[in-house]
């Protein structure tokens, strides 16, 4: 994971220290940058809130298998609350 994460560092100085390319391009990368990470983040908050309200449906349900859904409803705790919290979105409870 280390690779994947120093990729933009990288790529970021590489286009500021090359002075061939601008800030034309070192703008356009940066943008692109924020754009690709916007649009993770608005999947992030969509698919964890619906691990959440998943969770949330699986708790309310009155059936005999409670406790073995009830176990597997703890994947929306584990899943869910994370990738919103990554995202910025806070749930009010």
């Amino acid at each position: 994971m280390i690779v994947p994460a120093l990729l933009p560092l990288v790529f970021v100085v590489a286009v500021a220290v090359i002075p061939q390319l601008g800030p034309v391009v070192l703008g356009g990368l940066l943008v692109g940058t924020i754009v690709t990470g916007l649009f993770v983040a608005i999947a992030m908050t969509s698919s964890g809130g619906a691990w959440d309200n998943a969770k949330k449906f699986i708790e309310k349900e009155t059936s005999a298998e409670k406790d073995r859904s009830r176990t597997r409803s703890g994947h929306g705790d584990t899943v869910g609350d994370p990738y919103k919290d990554t995202a910025g979105l806070r749930s009010i409870r």
